[in-house]
């Protein structure tokens, strides 16, 4: 699996224990200084690898997390 590196430093952020909450839309783009509208596309992509899972909720409330099984793929990545 080949992820971008600004992907790979979303991800290792939620991974660290001082990270509050669950990642929104904007809270990513923010993180990454991209549009909103990248923010979502990169996130449908993280979802669609199985990186990220959408929590329940829609609209302005939705929210994403790491599943609670984690990819092999990450944590081989994470471990480097």
């Amino acid at each position: 699996m080949c992820l971008k590196k600004y992907r790979s430093s979303i991800i290792n952020r939620i991974l660290e224990d001082d990270f509050k909450g669950h990642i929104h839309t904007s809270k990513y783009a923010k993180l990454i200084k991209c549009s909103n509208d990248t923010a979502l596309r990169d996130i449908q992509d993280l979802m669609a690898r199985g990186i990220l899972v959408q929590n329940p909720g829609r609209g302005r409330t939705t929210s994403y997390r790491l599943p609670e099984r984690i990819p092999a793929a990450i944590n081989a990545q994470k471990t480097t």
